[in-house]
């Protein structure tokens, strides 16, 4: 899931190195189809308020992830994702 920050409404990717963002994308979506009334996040508590919402923007922000890597890559400048991604973090 990454991290969500309730207080400012702020979520980010963060999966380990290697890790297949598609299959925890179609694993996030999973989740969106089942009667989920709160999380419990490894890191930063329980989300009892609107879970589905926090579980939406994890998925938006792992497709957005991958999206810059792939334009990265595809212009040749594969050490920009790291900066480009940053830029984009809670801007939603």
């Amino acid at each position: 899931m990454g991290n969500y920050f309730a207080d400012a409404g702020c979520s980010y990717a963060l999966n380990p190195l290697n890790s297949d963002h598609q299959q925890a994308i179609a694993s996030l979506k999973k989740l969106l189809e089942l009667p989920v009334e709160r999380l419990y996040l490894g890191h930063y508590g329980i989300i009892l308020e609107k879970p589905k919402e926090v579980i939406y923007r994890a998925i938006q922000n792992m497709q957005q992830l991958l999206d810059i890597g792939a334009q990265c890559v595809a212009e040749g400048k594969p050490e920009n994702i790291a900066s480009k991604f940053g830029k984009s973090i809670c801007q939603s």
